[in-house]
């Protein structure tokens, strides 16, 4: 189960107007809840310091819960410490209400003084409903059979609570109370409290399953002490409420709480404010000190404690602080382990603020020393009680002889020399805040007006109201909520109230201070409720409204209906809030996709009533208006576009009305206003009415003759869009490899051959992508290689290559007219076995000499040059290169632009000049005019070598 609590009620808007106080520690706290006409019960608490179950496999300790069926029980141990009994510390007030002093009364506490006792019991889960039964468990000789928690109970008495064995209503003591349910149960044990103080026994309390009408057996689980219930306002643990004869009682947290403490490892620890932490901590090793300080909460201006006690007259009491230690005691060593309470002043006022050890405290005298208790080491968890009384009462005196508030806060430490831990007011587990549990003993009648104590809990007629406010003060014994997800089920400011009321026995109708719980599913459709559901004044003209507000309730994210369970703790007062959780609308958008501008505009509106308008459709289940969650913000991406403000609509649909500045795409979104988690969108593109076009220009060229190795930027200008113009290699159009083209334009020759430039821009909304623009040339190299091509007849193929040196910068192989080739003519009685390299040098310096140097696949024995020995020449012969040198397969040799060797004979910076290897042919010829010439040419080239050589 999901249980969020609620804790002591709103107060009348008029005394809210005064801002008077909520409480004076405890025992203040009763007297001004009854002088705001706030009635309250008179039962004192006595608090759970054990409590264990025994199933099948056993006794189980310190369980997250307390399970009771057929083969399951629960065992429960109370303390009896915060009960009177003996001496009482009196506060004297004299008959002109003028002083006070300290004096003693007297409380004999015996059966005869138990009016009665109720047994609170938290039920948590509920299996199969049914009755249960309580017993009062003991030993003969009243010794303690329930010792430990830790060690099962070892009872061999018991006396039930109620004839029969089926455990009786507390309000109805004669009638079975039967588990339906979850929330609190108050079963009636007034007879075990008063047999357990008769006989003088440690008795303890065993909850059973008892056997229904039907012969079958209820099945539930109970809360345990460490059951985790969150921030809970109110205990979920077993609960006894004792009523005495003559005596009124209040349990309260402190009105604030803090730690001080410093450590020996870490300096930092004594600055630290630690009134957020969860945990009070307790320290007594040199060095490592820590105290929990806990002040009850004050009296305020406009009630002066004078006018208080003017109305109780003087009074009898004893306070008890009560805490949760929330560890196991780790050191073994200090003999009689306790808890130490220091008397001290408070410490929030101005003055007098403590914020950590190191600002604003000191530490307590000896002489402040007013309450002890032992700890258990055996005890991994355990309550500790502890009597302040008599330092109360006194700072109550002193405040009121010097007409002053009560100055008075506890201090605790402990003398173990290892670190302890209470559960603070912001403990998310067991939620065991420290309390103080008053019990007075007041000489005029506090029964009734304006106090209205409910004498022996039974005098007042008890009700539960619920209701809205503004809803002109209709009480509901029952209220029906729904709320889509997620969403509240209070809108418009209202907040869910809800009022117990008592009706007292002179007639007055006030709200009722008793704990309350709202017990919500806990998986499945539920609604989420704050976790701190205290006190929440009203204000404007909501002073009809008393009671315990829910300020926000939402519903979680499971559609469905479910029931919230109210109910009172000491009394069986229950009532239900059914809620549903509705589904959420879901939204959609639709609309012209593309949207056109007129020529020359950049704002285009279509309206509502449009051929074709902007739309918000919604599917709604709920059909209706309940929340914000139908309130719907439409939004564009362009944040110059203009739209409606919100539009409201739960299921169907709505045209809207749409401004768009600018061209260019953009998302249109519809939110939820009541859940921003709900949205659609709807893409729409803003278009100039026609695009217009642009285009691009190469506005440079790369140089005359580019060579591998060079490099080249390429710029180019584009149209009105102003986009950039960018720049990419041509693959169809290039030769692998010839080039890299960055997008900037920059250019790098990287191989021989044709390289193309391709150019883009790209378009916006004005203006159309611009067409392709591209620019090509040839890149030329100082190197070039190929197969050779053997002339008819001879030799075979093989790699060959060429380079030159000389000639200048951009002197290179044309190679659209350089090759290896077959051989077009041979000297007689020669063959051209290897073919012959034609080629043409472009880019040249003009009459500059280049270096040719080729390789040949085989050794090289003669080499020619068949070309125009003269520039008048008519035909073509062979004659030997000039310089030439021939290495094996190697051959170098020169040639001057427009000299011998280039055929074109003209100095203009392009070289003609084929070549090639020669060999004899495989018929001798006879010796004729071409044997001569070849000798001729041998002749030279041996004469040329020796010269080199």
């Amino acid at each position: 189960m999901l249980k969020k609590v609620l804790h002591t009620p709103l107060m009348h808007r008029a005394w809210l107007r005064a801002r008077s106080a909520v409480a004076l520690g405890a025992l203040a706290m009763v007297l001004l809840l009854q002088a705001c006409s706030v009635a309250q019960p008179s039962w004192i608490e006595a608090p759970l310091v054990a409590d264990g179950s025994t199933t099948g496999a056993g006794y189980a300790p310190h369980g997250t819960s307390l399970p009771v069926s057929e083969g399951a029980s629960a065992q429960l141990k109370f303390s009896y410490a915060t009960l009177p009994d003996g001496a009482l510390t009196k506060l004297n007030v004299d008959t002109d209400n003028t002083v006070a002093t300290v004096g003693h009364d007297s409380y004999t506490l015996d059966a005869g003084k138990v009016v009665r006792a109720r047994l609170v019991l938290y039920v948590d889960k509920v299996t199969t409903p049914g009755y249960i039964a309580i017993f009062g468990a003991y030993q003969a000789g009243g010794a303690d059979c329930f010792a430990h928690e830790g060690t099962a109970p070892a009872c061999d008495l018991q006396l039930a609570s109620a004839v029969g064995g089926r455990a009786t209503d507390a309000d109805r003591p004669t009638q079975p109370l039967r588990i339906t349910e979850r929330g609190f149960y108050s079963f009636d044990v007034t007879e075990l409290v008063k047999h357990r103080l008769a006989q003088g026994v440690e008795s303890m309390l065993r909850v059973e399953a008892a056997q229904d009408t039907d012969g079958s057996y209820g099945s539930f689980e109970f809360a345990s002490r460490e059951q985790p219930v969150g921030q809970a306002r109110v205990l979920h643990q077993a609960q006894l409420l004792i009523t005495l004869e003559g005596l009124a009682g209040i349990s309260s947290r402190p009105y604030a709480s803090t730690s001080v403490r410093q450590s020996s490892t870490d300096p930092t620890v004594a600055a630290q404010d630690f009134r957020q932490d969860e945990n009070l901590w307790l320290g007594g090793a040199a060095g490592d000190r820590a105290y929990a300080l806990l002040q009850p909460q004050p009296l305020e201006v406009g009630f002066p404690l004078r006018q208080v006690l003017f109305s109780t007259g003087s009074m009898a009491g004893k306070q008890s602080l009560v805490m949760h230690v929330n560890g196991p005691v780790l050191d073994q060593t200090t003999p009689q382990p306790q808890v130490q309470v220091y008397g001290r002043r408070r410490f929030n006022v101005s003055g007098q603020v403590v914020r950590s050890w190191n600002d604003g405290w000191a530490e307590p005298p000896g002489a402040d020393l007013i309450a002890t208790a032992a700890l258990d080491r055996s005890a991994p968890r355990q309550t500790v009680v502890a009597d302040t009384t008599d330092r109360y009462i006194d700072t109550l005196a002193s405040a009121y002889n010097g007409n002053r508030n009560q100055d008075f806060a506890a201090a605790v430490t402990t003398n173990v020399q290892s670190p302890i831990t209470l559960d603070s007011s912001r403990n998310t587990r067991t939620g065991h805040a420290p309390r103080f549990i008053t019990v007075i003993k007041p000489e005029k009648d506090v029964w009734r007006s304006p106090f209205d104590f409910d004498k022996d809990d039974s005098t007042h007629a008890l009700s539960l109201c619920l209701q809205y406010t503004g809803s002109a003060g209709t009480c509901h014994s029952a209220l029906s909520l729904r709320a889509r997800l997620g969403q509240p089920f209070t809108s418009s400011g209202r907040v869910i109230v809800i009022g117990p009321w008592a009706d007292t026995a002179a007639g007055g109708h006030v709200p009722y201070a008793a704990d309350i719980d709202l017990a919500l599913p806990q998986s499945g459709a539920s609604a989420q409720v704050p976790a701190d559901l205290g006190p929440q004044s009203l204000s404007g003209d909501m002073a009809s409204y008393i009671g315990y507000g829910i300020h926000e309730a939402r519903a979680n994210r499971v559609v469905g209906t479910y029931r919230g369970i109210v109910s009172m703790a000491g009394h069986n007062l229950r009532t239900a809030i059914d809620f549903e959780n509705l589904p959420l609308p879901l939204p959609s958008l639709s609309g012209p996709a593309r949207v056109e501008t007129a020529p020359g505009a950049t704002v285009v509106a279509v309206g509502a009533g449009a051929p074709q308008p902007f739309v918000l459709a919604v599917a709604d289940p709920v059909g209706q208006n309940i929340d914000d969650t139908t309130r719907w913000i439409i939004t564009s991406s362009n944040p110059a576009d203009s739209l409606p403000g919100a539009i409201q609509q739960s299921d169907g649909s709505v045209p809207f009305a749409v401004t768009f500045s600018g061209v260019g795409p953009r998302t249109l979104t519809v939110t939820s206003r009541g859940d921003a988690g709900i949205t659609a969108t709807f893409a729409v593109n803003v278009l100039h009415g026609a695009q217009l076009g642009q285009s691009i220009s190469f506005t440079t060229t790369p140089a005359a003759f580019a060579k591998v190795g060079g490099t080249y930027l390429a710029a180019a200008t584009g149209g009105g869009s102003g986009l950039p113009v960018t720049f990419s290699f041509d693959t169809a159009a290039s030769t692998p490899g010839a080039c890299t083209v960055a997008a900037n334009g920059a250019v790098a020759f990287t191989g021989a051959g044709t390289c193309s430039i391709q150019a883009d821009q790209a378009g916006n909304a004005v203006y159309a992508a611009a067409a392709q623009a591209r620019q090509s040339f040839t890149i030329g190299s100082a190197s070039f290689s190929g197969p050779t091509v053997p002339s008819s007849g001879g030799g075979s193929s093989g790699p060959a290559s060429a380079s030159l040196s000389g000639g200048g910068e951009t002197c290179q192989f044309d190679t659209t007219a350089t090759r290896f080739t077959a051989a077009t003519a041979a000297p007689p009685g020669q063959g051209a076995p290897q073919g012959m390299f034609a080629f043409r040098l472009v880019g040249c310096t003009p009459g500059a000499t280049v270096t040719i140097t080729t390789h040949w696949p085989q050794p090289v024995t003669v080499f020619a040059k068949y070309g125009k020995a003269a520039s008048n020449a008519v035909s073509a012969s062979f004659f030997a290169p000039s310089n030439l040198v021939i290495s094996g397969s190697t051959v170098h040799f020169s040639v001057t632009d427009g000299q011998l060797g280039d055929d074109d004979w003209t100095a203009n910076g392009v070289i003609l000049d084929p070549v090639m290897p020669l060999a004899a042919a495989h018929n001798i010829p006879t010796l004729s005019e071409w044997a001569l010439l070849l000798l001729t040419l041998l002749v030279g080239a041996l004469a040329w070598r020796q010269a080199r050589f």
